[in-house]
């Protein structure tokens, strides 16, 4: 995603979202010139129910971005990513599948752990 593109995106968040983001480093011989040599994958989420509201990616082709929004907008977090990895894992026969899978685990375990972290802490307030 270009600085333009993610200016725009920013400019969209919602005031009420998190954002949550996974990431993976490339392997030296595929990292292209001026590349950060990470994917990232943020998702957007609604915290009241954890679902997927939008996704930003840098450096995913087309059809990748697209099997990740027809998995996991609208629906939970966990369910979006699982369904993008499947979905990935049988259609997708890339040298970056595996990559673009570990961003996606990544950003599920940054998620849960925010959530456990939430959770403790209201618990500690509430006693």
């Amino acid at each position: 995603m270009c600085m333009e593109q993610a200016k725009k995106a920013k400019s969209r968040l919602r005031p009420d979202t998190i954002v949550v983001a996974g990431f993976e480093r490339l392997p030296q011989n595929i990292v292209g010139k001026g590349s950060s040599g990470y994917i990232a994958i943020e998702f957007e989420i609604e915290p009241a129910d954890s679902k997927v509201v939008d996704i930003y990616c840098t450096l995913l082709p087309f059809v990748e971005k697209e099997i990740l929004h027809r998995a996991c907008l609208g629906n939970m977090i966990e369910t979006g990513i699982e369904k993008a990895i499947e979905q990935l894992d049988k259609r997708f026969l890339g040298t970056m599948k595996r990559m673009i899978i570990n961003a996606l685990e990544d950003a599920y375990k940054c998620h849960s752990k925010i959530m456990k972290t939430r959770r403790a802490d209201n618990l500690n307030m509430k006693t």
